[in-house]
């Protein structure tokens, strides 16, 4: 674990801020960021790990934002990041 005074001295900040930072609880309002950071995240992380959504050398494929196919953009954040999932 990284010590207070290395963060100070990477940051600038001193050590009693870091410290006073550190210690802080997450806010209520900072919690629905978290929760869409984390259902974005999941969708990234299968566009680029789902083997239906990545291509012949390892790359996502393009992908439309909404199509009859079962290849879109809708489908992916269906299959990765369900409505029950984003409480």
């Amino acid at each position: 674990m990284t010590s207070t005074q290395s963060i100070a001295a990477l940051t600038g900040i001193n050590a009693d801020e870091v410290t006073s930072i550190l210690q802080q609880e997450i806010l209520p309002e900072n919690a629905v960021v978290n929760v869409e950071f984390n259902t974005f995240a999941r969708v990234l992380h299968g566009w680029h790990n789902d083997r239906d959504y990545v291509g012949p050398y390892g790359f996502p494929v393009d992908l439309p934002f909404h199509s009859d196919d079962a290849l879109c953009l809708t489908a992916l954040a269906r299959r990765h990041a369900p409505a029950s999932r984003r409480k």
